[in-house]
């Protein structure tokens, strides 16, 4: 019966998810959102610039101070693991993607 009830994310991420966005998206109050477009601009775009900023000069310091090492399950061999500065700006730019409209749905707006 626990196999029945187990969560599975291929089916929440293809099938539940884009519904869900479309339906917050489908009934936010437009005129309210664009009185407030410049804090929507402010969290969203400058936000997310200054996350990836962030997180890009706080991942290249890491990997140049730090060593990684990545285990092979199979034999147990470790290797040291290095990331060039395009994977670390690939990889910082992944953590700081987020949702523009998650910063309109904050504001109060009574």
């Amino acid at each position: 019966i626990l196999d029945f009830f187990k969560f599975d994310e291929t089916m929440f991420f293809t099938i539940l998810l884009p519904f869900i966005v479309f339906s917050a998206g489908f009934n936010m109050k437009w005129k309210k959102f664009f009185e407030h477009f410049n804090y929507v601009a402010l969290f969203g775009v400058f936000g997310t610039i200054f996350c990836f900023v962030l997180f890009s000069t706080f991942n290249f310091v890491a990997f140049e101070l730090m060593d990684f090492y990545q285990v092979n399950l199979e034999t147990g061999e470790r290797s040291q693991f290095k990331l060039l500065l395009k994977e670390i700006l690939l990889l910082s730019s992944v953590m700081c993607s987020s949702d523009v409209i998650a910063a309109a749905s904050i504001i109060k707006f009574d």
